[in-house]
């Protein structure tokens, strides 16, 4: 009896390791976090310093010069989106394409005019020559927060998503992230063009409906901290959903100016 006993309790042993000896990242902030561990066995990894940033196309569906001067020149730069993520943004609230993120983004950009372009952290550009010059300024700089976005299985009404971010190098205010929900492809009217006009990159949602986002600072913004957000944007039946894209961002504020750091396609 002894003997048996003995062989069901090292057979028991063989099939199921005793609790918390298992190894791996048991940082819950990391990409790499492993919630079976108990023992950390330094895999841990962050997001690393690829950068991307918005080109951001301020519009209005009523507004000739939108269609007839400015959608040309965006659209000649949207199809070349390599490092950059194109936006249109309608924020006027009679706008079939009007969201509240695109409003937040209109104030907290301090973009005064429409039609207008802004690149990241540069509002207020209306030309072709503008908009290049901003891009290859941008395109230049280094991510000082490095961010990665994972979408959830969808949560009854909403879309689930959780964001992870590493700050490779000390970041100055109040650090915010969010997703963007945003629609390539819609047909709609516009002034300038016709009633069927396809409208590239259309800004739809972001959650919270606050574009800059969720505070998530680490340590006030010290190097080598890391943060995780997890998020939900709200469904639109208008939504077509095989044309949407999710962007996660984050930014930094400090005396009530926003700074865009960082985005990423969340794939």
């Amino acid at each position: 009896m002894v003997k048996q006993l003995v062989k069901v309790i090292f057979g028991l042993s063989l099939l199921a390791p005793g609790c918390g000896e298992e190894k791996g990242c048991t940082d819950p902030n990391s990409i790499t976090y492993n919630p079976n561990a108990g023992e950390d066995d330094g895999s841990c990894s962050y997001p690393d310093q690829s950068r991307m940033f918005p080109v951001f196309f301020f519009s209005a569906s009523n507004c000739a010069s939108c269609g007839t001067f400015s959608f040309p020149i965006f659209q000649s730069y949207a199809n070349q989106a390599d490092g950059y993520i194109p936006v249109s943004v309608y924020a006027l609230s009679q706008d079939s394409l009007f969201s509240a993120a695109g409003v937040n983004l209109q104030s907290g950009l301090n973009v005064q005019a429409i039609p207008s372009f802004a690149v990241a952290n540069s509002s207020g550009l209306n030309t072709a020559a503008e908009l290049s010059d901003a891009i290859h300024i941008e395109s230049d700089r280094i991510a000082k927060i490095g961010i990665q976005g994972v979408r959830n299985p969808d949560e009854g009404e909403h879309l689930s998503f959780t964001l992870r971010g590493y700050l490779h190098e000390e970041v100055e205010g109040t650090l915010l992230a969010n997703v963007w929900v945003v629609q390539d492809q819609v047909v709609s009217t516009q002034e300038g063009i016709g009633p069927n006009h396809t409208h590239l990159h259309v800004l739809r949602a972001a959650g919270g409906g606050n574009a800059f986002g969720f505070e998530v600072s680490p340590d006030n913004g010290s190097e080598g901290q890391s943060f995780k957000l997890d998020l939900s944007v709200a469904k639109d039946s208008k939504w077509g959903t095989g044309s949407l894209r999710f962007i996660a961002v984050v930014w930094s504020s400090s005396n009530g100016k926003y700074l865009f750091e960082n985005a990423q396609i969340i794939r």
